[in-house]
């Protein structure tokens, strides 16, 4: 094929694209070829090529992606060189450091935390307008409830050290803050994307792992809770990935066809499991729900479900109710 590298260069634009969906496929691409014969070498050129092309931390990482996928397709898949690979990396982070050792194992050395990221914020910095008001739009809130509770906590300025971050990438890669590219999340009365990342995005993410490593430098948390939060980071979770379809369980709800004026579909859904609930507390079953989520029924009213299995000991005078427990289960944050 004469056109290879640039047919590389076409999917290899798709790992910019703002769709999160978008970019895992091609992630899944790009992995799937490094099986072909004809396309591993040039592949594994580009991938190359691309990863120290890169300057953003959460944006470099899709290399070290694709090598893990490639290795989850087929685990006879040969890495590059590992001396090859940290001598080459272009902007190491707590985030890449976990995905190294994803490959590698533990050979990989942890950095000098103090290499990555710029320097200290300046004590009388004021954080943008901005970067403020738009944190929590082109990032998951939890990154600013995390970085918030950081601050709080330790008496640090966590949250100051980002922001300090977030001003030198804008710097460094002559990005303009605007926010009217999230007007492509979609329309407000038709269909929005689920996963959306611009390069904003990055710029807030990338930054987020800079303050992350300078925690680590500076003991405002240890490494191993820094390094949890940043795995929260990775855009694809790795251990879906690993996950194969299977047919549904036999005990999974089910609606049966309703041609009523009235939707009783959640109602239904309830009984259901209300019935699962008495047949699991019998003692009958010789397995324990510890997480399912998917959707109930594919009408007009469908119910996106998600059961989640805990073991709780009540701890103090008042016992929570299962909708507080639930709640606390879901959004447990540093």
């Amino acid at each position: 094929m004469t056109n290879r590298p640039s047919e590389l260069s076409v999917l290899f634009a798709r790992l910019s694209h703002f769709s999160g969906m978008v970019r895992e496929r091609t992630c899944v691409a790009i992995a799937q070829l490094l099986s072909n014969d004809e396309w591993r070498d040039p592949v594994q050129r580009h991938i190359q090529q691309w990863m120290e092309s890169q300057s953003l931390e959460s944006v470099a990482i899709f290399a070290l992606l694709i090598w893990i996928r490639a290795r989850i397709e087929n685990p006879d898949t040969t890495l590059p060189d590992v001396e090859h690979m940290l001598a080459k990396y272009p902007s190491p982070s707590l985030l890449s450091l976990l995905l190294l050792r994803e490959l590698y194992g533990r050979i990989v050395p942890a950095p000098d935390w103090c290499l990555l990221f710029s320097d200290n914020a300046p004590s009388d910095l004021e954080a943008d307008d901005f970067f403020q008001k738009y944190a929590r739009n082109f990032l998951p809130p939890m990154y600013m409830n995390t970085a918030g509770n950081i601050t709080r906590r330790t008496g640090e300025p966590f949250t100051k050290q980002w922001a300090w971050e977030w001003h030198g990438l804008l710097n460094g890669t002559g990005t303009e803050p605007d926010a009217r590219v999230m007007d492509h999340w979609g329309r407000p009365d038709s269909e929005h994307y689920i996963a959306v990342d611009f390069k904003l995005s990055e710029i807030y993410r990338s930054a987020y792992l800079r303050a992350l490593a300078w925690a680590i430098c500076h003991d405002v948390l240890p490494e191993n809770h820094a390094l949890i939060l940043a795995a929260r980071c990775c855009p694809i979770d790795i251990a879906v990935w690993r996950v194969h379809g299977v047919a549904r369980p036999a005990w999974w709800p089910k609606v049966p066809s309703l041609t009523g004026t009235v939707d009783i579909t959640a109602a239904h859904v309830m009984l259901e499991l209300e019935t699962l609930w008495e047949h699991q507390a019998s003692g009958d079953n010789d397995w324990i729900p510890v997480q399912a989520s998917g959707r109930v029924g594919g009408g007009a009213s469908p119910v996106e479900l998600e059961i989640y299995g805990l073991f709780q000991r009540c701890i103090g005078p008042s016992i929570p109710t299962a909708a507080e427990v639930a709640e606390w289960y879901r959004a447990t944050d540093y």
